[in-house]
């Protein structure tokens, strides 16, 4: 249990933020070239869920800088079990046409799951999204000399939407993210 377990002044905001600090402190610490980069990704998606409050899964998504589609699950925390190669193969037999808007533009989204779980091909990740209780995700790209090389993917249950401090403090994760998936 950390010092963060109170809030002594009351200030819910200022312990967020002190949480995510810690979470970036500890996942700058962490990457090293004694680990694989699927470990790696796994222990960043970690830390993004345990900072926040709300966040039930993270997934670090690998992009491809030709297609700007997102091509494999690099790493989770949160997701059942399975499910990245739930995805995966969605990915690969259905497309990525509604996270891959973010590759594309380079813009953190956030939206409804419902937008995504539309999409032929993508039943088997429908059912596990909603067994799982996610209603919403962020969509923000891990960006590296103004490109994307791939995607932070955060769920998030019917009752939060990410604010505009919780996506500044994830994309501030996918940026770090994308200097370790290029090194």
């Amino acid at each position: 249990m950390t010092a963060l377990a109170a809030h002594p002044d009351g200030s819910r905001e200022l312990w967020r933020r002190v949480r995510e600090l810690e979470a970036i402190a500890r996942i700058a610490s962490n990457f090293t070239f004694e680990q694989s980069l699927e470990s790696m990704m796994a222990g960043v998606a970690r830390e993004v869920v345990e900072a926040s409050e709300s966040a039930l899964t993270c997934i670090v998504g690998l992009g491809d800088r030709k297609t700007r589609l997102v091509s494999h699950v690099l790493g989770s925390y949160g997701a059942p079990e399975n499910f990245n190669e739930t995805l995966e193969l969605a990915w690969k037999t259905a497309g990525t046409p509604v996270v891959s808007g973010a590759m594309q533009s380079r813009q953190a989204h956030v939206m409804e799951l419902a937008e995504m779980l539309k999409v032929l091909g993508y039943e088997g990740v429908r059912e596990a999204q909603h067994r799982a209780g996610w209603a919403r995700m962020a969509v923000v790209p891990m960006i590296y000399r103004a490109e994307a090389v791939g995607l932070l993917i955060v769920a998030y249950p019917e009752s939060v939407t990410p604010d505009g401090a919780q996506v500044a403090f994830l994309e501030a994760i996918a940026n770090q993210v994308a200097v370790a998936v290029e090194n």
